[in-house]
């Protein structure tokens, strides 16, 4: 694989990564603001999935070390929200 398919399969891989935790944000709100049970417990679950498994494709390290910088820290934030639920990553 050449150079520059190598640096267009990083950003792809952080953008993926990214925007997988962009959505576990948007279900944390869901969750944070909703009354249905079955509604905040979906969203909650799903949340969970998209931290887990960036998580572990983060530690793959197959990101430039900008990118890691940045998937790391909307990490952190998806892990503050969860643990402020009472759940962790």
């Amino acid at each position: 694989m050449s150079a520059r398919h190598q640096e267009d399969a990083k950003r792809l891989r952080a953008d993926f990564l990214l925007t997988d935790l962009d959505t576990a944000l948007t279900l944390l709100e869901t969750a944070a603001v909703s009354r249905e049970p079955a509604t905040i417990r979906h969203a909650r679950q799903k949340a969970q999935r998209a931290c887990t498994t960036v998580s572990r494709l983060l530690e793959e390290g197959r990101l430039s070390v900008g990118q890691r910088q940045e998937v790391a820290k909307k990490l952190a934030v998806v892990r503050d929200r969860l643990k402020r639920l009472g759940y962790e990553c």
